[in-house]
């Protein structure tokens, strides 16, 4: 009886593990797709109508993913639901994106 519970008990912590490990792929998957998006702007593959400043792109992009990253490891730690934490994570990447862009746009204005 003892043994069936150590086995059942071990293989639910295994698929959390399991668990884990796909939400951090999702978490972290933008952030790995930021050099493909450079390149594909680079090569004009991707075409936005900017010619070479479509590059700009690729850069709000890594800032917004690397925001989306650390706030959706920090959510997954805390143990939160994989709905809640990728719709609160964007929320924090994107006002994390535009408290950067008030700040680069106020230390212009102040120079």
């Amino acid at each position: 009886m003892r043994m069936g519970y150590v086995l059942l008990h071990s293989a639910s912590e295994v698929g959390g593990v399991t668990k884990k490990i796909r939400q951090v792929f999702v978490a972290l998957g933008p952030l790995l797709l930021t050099p493909l998006l450079g390149f594909l702007l680079a090569e004009g593959f991707v075409n936005l109508g900017g010619g070479e400043k479509d590059i700009i792109w690729a850069f709000i992009w890594a800032v917004w993913s690397i925001i989306f990253a650390i706030s959706s490891l920090i959510l997954i730690w805390r143990n939160w639901a994989l709905d809640k934490w990728v719709v609160r994570s964007t929320i924090v990447g994107t006002a994390g994106l535009v408290a950067v862009w008030v700040l680069a746009i106020s230390l212009l204005a102040y120079r």
